[in-house]
């Protein structure tokens, strides 16, 4: 990992000061769990959003069907599968997870997981206490919106394959028209049937709000070069050159987006969050460095990148990210993100009013011309 990992210096981490006591602690761990929780406090200090730990003794399969952020001091429902909220409504707040004071149950994940940037820690935290074995229960003892009385609600751990997708705020139909001219696409479920059914709405509009905030699809590169005529570049990877002695430079390699027919003329926008990392960013670095389009949202997660990984002894898979992502700019998102022209954050009241403040943010930017 010293080698492959390409942003020790670029974060100033001294990973040797890191490294040792963490291979002290790993061999006095008593269970696997416990080497387990090693691993994970050492990769967090990667600052990488790529950076995990996995083991067959903790499964991660399964997801329950709600979803929460943290807001101030409290951790507020903000989404999750139909069935689930009509059991516990958006801006609910969560008192405990199995038992545990939300506050502690939170702070306990937060310290095992790596995170680039703030937005990244803010999604994925939440994110990762909600995974566990399918069929199990998860316990919340939580108090509603409306009212002032706790209430327990068992949950059940779904297929993550299957639901990971839809556990989200509640969001309108790709293909929803938000306002006159103004069409909404949803990039993080859409196939190539699905844009093709939009594509003449959006050819009549006068603009377009393209969600990312979720892991898009690669569909949603072939859409941008509808809004162009000349060749886009992807970032410009580079990936680490080993020898003997350590690291000797980077290989460098890209790809482009090719003009596509019909032309869009629509005006573009994008809306982000810390969710959107990865291939979001690689999607936001192709739109800011050829100005596609406006951001609106909150800073992407700041971590891009192909994915280097290695299993260890006692069943154990390590990955992190294994490339640089340089825009346009020579620069390096990894720990810094795209930050948007137009920055918005939910509130508590707004979630409680059930809406959603960066796609009406959106939509008034757009309506304004």
């Amino acid at each position: 990992m010293r080698w492959h990992y390409p942003f020790f210096d670029e974060l100033s981490i001294d990973w040797p000061s890191k490294l040792r006591p963490a291979l002290i602690a790993a061999a006095g761990a008593r269970s696997g769990a416990e080497l387990h929780d090693t691993l994970l406090f050492l990769l967090a200090e990667l600052r990488d959003n790529h950076a995990q730990v996995k083991h067959l003794s903790r499964s991660s399969a399964g997801i329950v069907p709600l979803s929460w952020r943290r807001i101030s001091d409290e951790i507020i429902v903000v989404g999750g599968t139909a069935s689930a909220l009509a059991r516990v409504p958006v801006g609910s707040r969560i008192v405990e997870f199995d038992g545990i004071p939300a506050a502690e149950a939170y702070l306990s994940m937060d310290r095992r997981v790596s995170a680039a940037t703030q937005g990244y820690r803010d999604s994925v935290t939440p994110f990762s206490m909600s995974l566990g074995q399918i069929g199990a229960l998860k316990t919340f003892l939580v108090q509603p919106p409306t009212s002032g009385e706790n209430e327990t609600i068992a949950l059940p751990y779904l297929d993550r394959e299957i639901f990971d997708p839809v556990v989200r705020e509640p969001r309108p139909a790709t293909g929803a028209i938000l306002a006159d001219g103004i069409v909404y696409v949803d990039l993080e479920m859409l196939d190539q049937a699905g844009w093709a059914a939009v594509l003449p709405k959006v050819l009549e509009a006068k603009a377009v709000v393209f969600d990312v905030r979720g892991y898009i699809t690669n569909t949603a590169f072939g859409i941008m070069g509808h809004f162009t005529d000349t060749r886009l570049w992807s970032p410009t990877w580079q990936t680490p050159i080993i020898v003997a002695t350590g690291t000797s430079g980077y290989q460098n390699s890209r790809w482009a987006v090719m003009p596509a027919q019909p032309r869009i003329d629509a005006k573009a926008f994008f809306l982000v969050d810390g969710r959107s990392g990865s291939a979001d960013e690689t999607l936001a670095q192709i739109v800011r460095d050829n100005r596609l389009g406006v951001f609106v949202g909150e800073p992407t997660a700041g971590t891009n990148g192909n994915i280097a990984s290695f299993d260890v002894p006692c069943g154990f898979s390590v990955r992190f990210t294994g490339m640089r992502a340089i825009g346009a700019d020579g620069a390096s998102i990894h720990g810094k993100g795209i930050v948007p022209e137009h920055v918005v954050k939910p509130t508590l009241s707004g979630i409680r009013e059930g809406r959603d403040e960066v796609l009406e943010a959106a939509v008034a930017i757009a309506a304004g011309g």
